[in-house]
């Protein structure tokens, strides 16, 4: 099976109709904690097998008109070290590219291997007998770099984005990870939100911490001696003079 197709209610899919491939339901979508739950889907069904092709409706959960189909496709394609970042991702749904224009995740689709299909299973199974994944690793960077997001409400501004980023990017420097720290699990600040998994992936390549900089650490930890003790100074003299 190089195939997994994504379905809800709303489909009339089941795993009948694709014996081939798996099929997979999207059940209980957490809207208010979307970015976590994506997170939580991809960990659960796309990290264990490789896919050559993940099929998922453009629309699920409780707001059709949102299409949180894009926003999962950007999450798997910022999946670091995801075994499926760059499998062929085919979109099906009614709707036509021109009314999603104005969706925040529209450039998802301008992506390489990225595509949006109707809703038809003769079509879609078409679709899952693509042999081969049409996005190399070695291009993914350059069509991350295609997306342009929006800074999100809740992040309130670029300062705090700054703020939040720079926080990570020094962790990075220090070499502490980041799970350590309480105040990086909050809702806000979580790296499962969709804006800093882009931020991540797009910046894969620019580490801080160059082999470079762990040479000059560990040289330095070499030549650095800890305290030497020559003596102990007696305060007890010294104490007993303010003693009344």
């Amino acid at each position: 099976m190089n195939s997994i197709i994504f379905t809800s209610p709303q489909y009339e899919i089941s795993q009948n109709d694709f014996v081939e491939s798996v099929v997979s339901n999207f059940d209980n979508v957490d809207s208010l904690n979307i970015d976590d739950w994506m997170a939580q889907i991809i960990n659960d069904r796309l990290e264990k097998d490789p896919y050559t092709n993940i099929i998922i409706p453009l629309s699920f959960g409780q707001s059709a008109i949102e299409f949180l189909g894009l926003r999962f496709a950007l999450h798997i394609r910022t999946q670091m070290n995801c075994k499926n970042q760059c499998a062929n991702i085919f979109l099906y749904g009614t709707e036509s590219i021109g009314s999603l224009i104005n969706n925040d995740f529209f450039l998802i689709l301008t992506i390489k291997g990225v595509k949006l299909i109707d809703y038809n299973k003769s079509l879609i199974k078409e679709h899952i007998e693509t042999a081969d994944r049409i996005l190399s690793e070695n291009q993914l960077l350059n069509e991350l770099s295609k997306i342009h997001l929006c800074v999100p409400t809740n992040l309130y501004d670029d300062h705090s984005i700054a703020n939040i980023w720079g926080m990570y990017r020094l962790l990075e420097l220090d070499g502490i990870n980041y799970k350590q720290i309480n105040s990086l699990q909050t809702k806000k600040n979580s790296l499962n939100n969709i804006y800093f998994k882009w931020l991540l992936a797009k910046h894969k390549n620019e580490k801080l911490v160059t082999e470079e900089i762990k040479t000059t650490r560990l040289r330095y930890t070499q030549q650095i001696q800890g305290p030497t003790i020559l003596g102990k100074i007696d305060l007890s003299n010294i104490t007993n003079k303010f003693k009344r």
